[in-house]
């Protein structure tokens, strides 16, 4: 009855509550701190999103030269820049403007809530909530929402007569209506806050955010300072002295803002020229060329602002699986709210979940109304903050800054101007913080299963890291590959927090909760939410990105909400109607019978742009017989007989300067002729055998749901008797219960 009366009460403290005037008029030297913190905190994040926001073109004219026409019809004369150039140009001067609103309002709704904490509790010592931009999420929507419909036959630029203003704004507005929706997802589900809080283990309900924090906010900063040592060395050592030494004080004064001298030291030994490698995202070891970088973003993105309040949300372009999109990360969103605002409380600030909630929902929406694609939250780092002593300044001051930045363009010069390394330093101190606290507040005997947890978001980055840049297999392991792929759909958060869960319980002989947990894994596990391996929907539609002049037939994209069942594929995804809602009349897909065990050749190599060097037939090339995959040199002509064969044309590989280009029809570029290729066997390469995972994981969570009530029903008559304890206290650290009147740890032998 307490937790129904806790779930549709408001709770505290009141909405209209009110406001400490003594405290607004306090500012500390924290607070100065704090701002530089969170303000490289949330840079680098936006960082590292918007760099993949405006590379994703690339991956959709297939890497081609910047000066290759790519377009047709009426844009037959459009080329890979312009259209990379159309995108960027959305990213800095209406995504950017958007991402202002949203950390406008959700900076200024927190300071509030620590006026009103302040007032509630009459303290003076109340640190604000940190607010920002949800990273994971960020980047789930990059690949799996803007970058999907970018590869729509009607906005591929390869497969439509788009102009490229047209192929830019189609992807960025239905980004944002998917951001809208997910925003109404969060805000839907304030009154649930209240009962996970108090169901679920404490290490389950950190493992997610822990995991979020150890690996893209540690672990991949960590890979970049490791690249480059003389640059990011010192920015490490500083991180370590400032913000760990002294019990997280530091040893240096805290009137010297370190964030902001970590930011310059790197900076300036950035500039002098030490970095020594590139990557595939920006220029970063040679100054002349990073100047010229900055020179052109000023030139061309200061003070172009192309806001377009309420009428960006291009609900036109959706299509029900951005909605099943939406959902999980509206819901990872949720969940690093709950965690956040209890690792607030730890500290002493017991923020209204409801309301933190409420503020990222409606942040969230109302930036996807002027234009952000990116979802808002509470930010990771409060016990960082609280640390430094910092009040409510530090939000707001976030706020002034970003809104000024975004609104400007100015963010787009400082993206290329301010180091990488020195600030993901900054992001490994609330990185670890992160985990440190996880650990502080959860049992130690749930170490193993919070490790667990953290696990699943390894495993995000691991098969990411599967693929080379044009989307395909790049991997020595197809058996570990297969592993992580079961772990890291949907960025491994629903599995972080479920497994966790389940396996705290497990330790703690609840096997009655346990039950619930096996149970709830493998509906989610049915439907896609949870290890979502699945390649084909129940029509026989293979999930796939697929371009114009090839296909990803091992998609990254996969965690997509659909009935997992044990059916064959027999279309490729881009064989469906959307005006007639039906499937083409010839299927893609080489007819295969279904089989279980999946047997795929030598190594697991099933991918038609690559074979492995002993399989190759350079002999192939011409002659008689099609090439085996599309790697096996350069054809110039097309290969004799296919016609008579009905091997489809319009398929190869140019085996020219740049590699990983592929060509549909005779072009003339720099001066030379390239002939369309010949077609490759389709038989020799292709995935044979497309197959889904999430019911085979439903089936063995079905199994320990059976296996834990077995469990509970047998210690609830005999475990009093064979001396089997059920621990009942939710897995809280000693000290660090509910209230200091009900004890933290309570052991019964005759429930759960």
């Amino acid at each position: 009855m307490d937790t129904l009366k806790k779930t549709f009460t408001w709770g505290e403290p009141k909405f209209c509550q009110k406001v400490s005037v003594a405290y607004m008029k306090r500012c500390t030297v924290g607070d100065i701190n704090s701002f530089f913190m969170l303000f490289f905190d949330n840079f680098s994040s936006l960082l590292a999103i918007l760099a993949e926001m405006i590379f994703i073109t690339k991956i959709v004219t297939e890497f081609k030269p910047m000066s290759m026409p790519v377009g047709v019809g009426a844009y037959s004369t459009a080329t890979v820049q312009d259209y990379y150039d159309a995108n960027a140009f959305n990213v800095w001067a209406k995504v950017c403007p958007g991402i202002a609103v949203a950390l406008l309002v959700g900076n200024l709704w927190y300071a509030w809530m620590a006026w009103k904490l302040a007032g509630k509790e009459g303290r003076m010592d109340v640190t604000a909530l940190p607010y920002g931009i949800n990273t994971p999420a960020g980047f789930l929507t990059v690949f799996m929402v803007q970058l999907s419909i970018m590869f729509h036959p009607l906005v591929n630029p390869r497969a439509s007569a788009i102009s490229p203003t047209d192929f830019a704004d189609n992807a960025w507005k239905g980004a944002c209506a998917a951001n809208f929706i997910g925003g109404l997802f969060e805000v839907s589900g304030i009154w649930l806050g209240g009962i996970m809080r108090e169901n679920i283990p404490r290490a389950a309900l950190f493992a997610p955010v822990c995991g979020v924090g150890f690996v893209w906010l540690g672990y991949n900063p960590l890979i970049d300072v490791m690249r480059e040592p003389i640059v990011g060395m010192i920015p490490l050592f500083l991180t370590f002295s400032s913000f760990f030494a002294q019990g997280g004080k530091g040893i240096y004064s805290n009137k010297l803002p370190m964030a902001l001298i970590m930011m310059l030291v790197g900076t300036i030994l950035w500039w002098c020229g030490l970095a020594r490698h590139d990557t595939e995202k920006r220029e970063l070891n040679e100054p002349p060329a990073m100047g010229l970088l900055v020179d052109e973003a000023w030139a061309k993105y200061v003070g172009k602002n192309s806001m377009q309040p309420f009428s960006c949300l291009g609900f036109n372009m959706m299509e029900s699986k951005f909605v099943a999109i939406a959902f999980p990360i509206a819901l990872a969103s949720f969940i690093e709210t709950i965690e956040n605002v209890e690792m607030a409380a730890l500290k002493g600030d017991s923020y209204n979940v409801k309301e933190a909630m409420l503020a990222d929902g409606l942040g969230t929406m109302l930036g996807a109304c002027f234009g952000s694609v990116i979802p808002t939250t509470v930010y990771i780092g409060h016990v960082r903050h609280k640390a430094a002593g910092a009040g409510w300044l530090y939000s707001v001051l976030n706020a002034i800054a970003f809104f000024v930045l975004l609104m400007s363009g100015l963010m787009a010069p400082l993206f290329y101007a301010i180091d990488p390394y020195s600030v993901g330093c900054i992001l490994i101190a609330v990185g670890l913080m992160i985990v440190q606290s996880a650990m502080e507040a959860s049992a130690s005997r749930h170490y193993p299963c919070l490790m667990i947890g953290i696990m699943f978001l390894v495993s995000d980055m691991l098969y990411f890291d599967h693929f080379d840049e044009t989307v395909r297999v790049a991997t020595r392991s197809i058996g570990r590959m297969k592993g992580v792929m079961n772990m890291a759909p949907g960025g491994g958060i629903m599995c972080s927090l479920v497994v966790t869960a389940f396996l705290c319980d497990v330790i703690d002989s609840r096997y009655g909760r346990a039950s619930f947990w096996a149970f709830f894994a493998a509906c989610l596990s049915f439907i896609g939410a949870m290890h979502g391996a699945n390649y084909i929907y129940p029509d026989g539609r293979m999930i796939t990105v697929m371009g114009t002049d090839d296909a990803d037939y091992w998609t990254t994209d996969l965690g997509e909400i659909t009935l997992s069942l044990p059916v064959t594929a027999t279309h490729a995804q881009f064989q469906f109607s959307r005006e007639t809602g039906e499937l083409d009349a010839y299927g893609f897909i080489t007819p295969y019978a279904w089989s279980y065990a999946i047997n795929e050749g030598a190594k697991g190599f099933q991918d038609i742009f690559r074979c492995p060097p002993w399989e190759r037939d350079w002999g192939h090339a011409s002659g008689a017989a099609p090439p085996k995959c599309m790697t096996c040199g350069d054809f110039p002509e097309k290969f004799e007989g296919a016609d008579a064969l009905g091997i489809p044309r319009g398929w190869g590989w140019a085996g020219q300067d740049p590699a990983h280009t592929t060509v549909a029809s005779d072009f003339t570029f720099g001066g030379t002729t390239y002939g369309k290729q010949p077609a490759f066997d389709a038989h020799a390469k292709v995935q044979k055998t497309p197959y889904n995972e999430g019911w085979r994981f439903a089936v063995a969570y079905l199994m320990l749901f059976i296996i834990c009530l077995v469990h509970y029903v047998v210690i609830k008559f005999k475990g009093e008797a064979w001396g089997i304890e059920v621990v009942m206290d939710n897995g809280y650290a000693p000290g660090t219960g509910p209230t200091e009147e009900e004890p933290a740890k309570k052991v019964e032998t005759a429930s759960v």
